[in-house]
């Protein structure tokens, strides 16, 4: 029986230490390029998430970030440092994308993963900043490649006076409210999807599939003077409030079907 037993326990597969090393070397060479939105304003509120497409300052993050939020906006860098938004040069609301400059340059900027590179059940890495928390990790797989979603949500959105289309990234990366704009990157940091919405509840998440992105940015005048980010206060911390009620209530989670919310 000892012999038996040595003999298994030579052929078991000894641990690999480089799986979460992996993990980790990925989000320390992304982490760099990824800002956390901030609304200027007494303290600095955090409204969600971008990272760097150009060296020269454009930010990719949600259309339902910057929607309505006050118009002095900043981008804090993994340093610290804090930047200045200067405006909006695209806003794609179906895609739940849009495109910001900020002050300066010489930024690092991440790499679009090729479509054809895209596989599902590869893992996924997302560095964000949820509920505030700057440069936090997630992992997690891709679930599905979608051109759109279900006839019978886009219903349910459009009676919410929501817009919404693929194609999109299924996801299980864990995120939460400040996440929005995260990007999904593969194992050698190419982008895969922007980050924007889930079902409460459930590991079901979205984002934007890299493809929408690319589009976004091709039919975009990335050297035009960006247009001012809207005056109004900001609606998505009303929608954060609401939110984090829901989620405190864990007891609707079992009382009515999920619904899918916006992550910033």
């Amino acid at each position: 029986m000892l012999v038996l037993l040595a003999l298994l326990a030579t052929q078991a597969p000894a641990p690999d230490p480089a799986a979460g090393a992996d993990v980790n070397a990925v989000a320390e060479r992304i982490g760099p390029s990824v800002v956390r939105l901030a609304i200027v304003g007494g303290a600095e509120e955090g409204n969600g998430t971008g990272f760097f497409v150009r060296e020269d300052g454009i930010v990719v993050t949600n259309h339902h970030v910057i929607d309505d939020v006050p118009e002095k906006l900043m981008a804090v860098l993994r340093d610290g440092r804090k930047l200045r938004v200067l405006g909006s040069l695209a806003d794609d609301e179906p895609h739940d994308l849009a495109l910001l400059r900020v002050e300066g340059g010489g930024y690092p900027a991440l790499t679009l993963a090729p479509s054809d590179a895209i596989r599902v059940g590869e893992r996924l890495i997302l560095v964000g900043s949820p509920l505030g928390f700057d440069q936090s990790v997630g992992t997690g797989i891709l679930a599905a490649v979608r051109a759109d979603y279900p006839e019978e949500w886009k219903k349910r959105d459009a009676r919410a006076g929501r817009k919404g289309t693929g194609p999109l990234v299924q996801h299980t990366v864990t995120s939460a409210p400040g996440a929005s704009g995260s990007p999904l990157v593969d194992d050698m940091g190419r982008v895969v999807g922007v980050n924007h919405s889930g079902f409460d509840g459930t590991d079901i998440n979205f984002g934007a599939h890299v493809d929408a992105l690319r589009a976004l940015l091709a039919k975009t005048d990335l050297n035009a003077t960006p247009k001012r980010i809207g005056p109004n206060v900001s609606r998505n911390l009303i929608v954060s409030a609401v939110l984090f009620a829901v989620f405190g209530g864990g007891l609707f989670v079992f009382l009515r079907p999920p619904r899918r919310r916006p992550r910033s």
